[in-house]
């Protein structure tokens, strides 16, 4: 696959046009996509002093996160049933209903032209999302297969402060417990009406909620089943099957708050832009370590993750935000030194 689709739609407002081309392949390693590629298209497209409302100025918008599921399909590392396969046959359906369908209209932080955020309605619900992780993990993984119930769970869950990916885990966790044998919470892969009553009980700590709320970990201490609990320090594992990118493995193994695909995203090199085997774990080790120092930094000066910036870029910027005179190395350092804090901790 190439970009996210790897073809370029082109709009013309002005004279009611729409062309499609492809995407430049020479530009993806360099500017990965999103707002890098959008990016490069302006500044080849158009002169960087245009009238920014002149009609031949130029912007770029994207489907956020949703197509990372298509190149997770791809790699067989959607999880699907409590991450009993990495192959979902959902996904891809739901996708496109979302965006073809449903999909009203972009959100963008400030300032940013890229607008990686998604607002849908359906059936008189209106939300921003579900995005691919919080797609997937309420949807695919819990073997829920109707758009309508994942849109209201999750539309539920952000109304109440419920994380996404943690609350897909604990309760596919629970419908495999159920279907073992192993202990019965009264829910099955796929059983939408006891799904939507979830989200109001764990919040609550109501009635099942009450230990649900604690974590996949605590339940597979309590109830057994730790061999398919799928966590890391208590923290669990996000919509990135390691099977398929076995770097990712390594990642979440070794971060400092337990499975985070955030402290490093092994799936860019390994299977997004086919730098290296994704099933060896040869050159795995630097590969992650890189990462995380390279994150801790990033992330410390607050650049946004979509940003794919090297460290001799976030160099300048620290220098000329502090009239300090750092270089990439000394800021690769750093990145070493906020990570091992991290550790010392967790």
């Amino acid at each position: 696959m190439k970009s996210y689709t790897g073809k370029i739609l082109r709009v013309d407002l002005s004279r009611g046009e729409i062309a499609e081309e492809e995407t430049r392949e020479e530009w993806l390693g360099k500017y990965y996509g999103q707002k890098g590629l959008g990016f490069r298209y302006l500044l080849e497209d158009i002169d960087p002093t245009i009238d920014p409302l002149s009609p031949d100025n130029e912007f770029f918008t994207s489907d956020g996160t949703w197509p990372f599921g298509d190149w997770m399909l791809e790699a067989g590392m959607i999880p699907t049933g409590n991450f009993q396969t990495g192959i979902s046959p959902t996904y891809e359906r739901l996708r496109s209903e979302l965006k073809d369908t449903f999909k009203k209209g972009s959100k963008a932080c400030v300032s940013c032209p890229l607008a990686c955020g998604n607002y849908i309605e359906i059936d008189g619900i209106s939300f921003e999302g579900p995005e691919y992780e919080s797609l997937n993990m309420t949807g695919g993984n819990c073997q829920i297969s109707d758009l309508k119930s994942i849109v209201q769970f999750n539309r539920s869950i952000d109304d109440l402060g419920l994380d996404s990916i943690s609350i897909g885990n604990v309760i596919a966790f629970v419908m495999e417990m159920t279907e073992r044998g192993i202990y019965d919470f009264g829910i099955r892969f796929g059983d939408a009406e006891n799904y939507l009553k979830l989200p109001e009980k764990i919040a609550h700590r109501q009635g099942i909620g009450t230990e649900l709320a604690e974590g996949v970990r605590f339940l597979s201490e309590k109830y057994g089943g730790k061999d398919f609990a799928m966590q890391v320090k208590g923290l669990e594992i996000p919509s990135y099957d390691p099977r398929g990118a076995w770097g990712m493995g390594l990642a979440y193994a070794t971060s400092d708050r337990g499975a985070c695909h955030q402290r490093a995203f092994t799936p860019t090199p390994e299977v997004i832009m086919n730098e290296i085997e994704p099933y060896t774990f040869e050159g795995k080790a630097r590969l992650v370590k890189d990462l995380q120092d390279y994150n801790a930094v990033k992330f410390s000066i607050g650049i946004c993750d979509f940003w794919g910036l090297d460290l001799d870029l976030l160099a300048k910027l620290v220098n000329m935000s502090t009239g300090s005179n750092l270089d990439s190395e000394e800021l690769t350092k750093a990145g070493e030194r906020i990570y091992n804090l991290g550790r010392i901790f967790n």
